[in-house]
């Protein structure tokens, strides 16, 4: 995994006071931005499931949503973890 400042283990992370995590969705089209934070659901939840976290927990998580457009059958996920505090 990659945070600011290079390589961090999880162990570490889990004991940082605050995470900005932007996912980021890639498809075909563009989604409105009601629809685009749904389709993320379960990413969100298997990022704070990981962390051992609920993910509301707002003193913990900064949470960040982005989209953009891929080729015409291209669908993913893009994940960034930063430790801000």
């Amino acid at each position: 995994m990659q945070a600011a400042g290079g390589a961090v283990g999880m162990d570490r992370l889990k004991r940082r006071s605050k995470l900005r995590v932007t996912i980021t969705r890639v498809g075909p089209a563009r989604m409105d931005r009601d629809n685009n934070v749904a389709s993320m659901k379960g990413v969100i939840d298997g990022i704070a499931d990981a962390f051992c976290k609920d993910d509301g927990d707002e003193e913990y998580f900064d949470w960040q949503y982005d989209q953009r457009t891929g080729a015409k059958t291209q669908y993913a996920v893009e994940i960034r973890i930063e430790v801000i505090e």
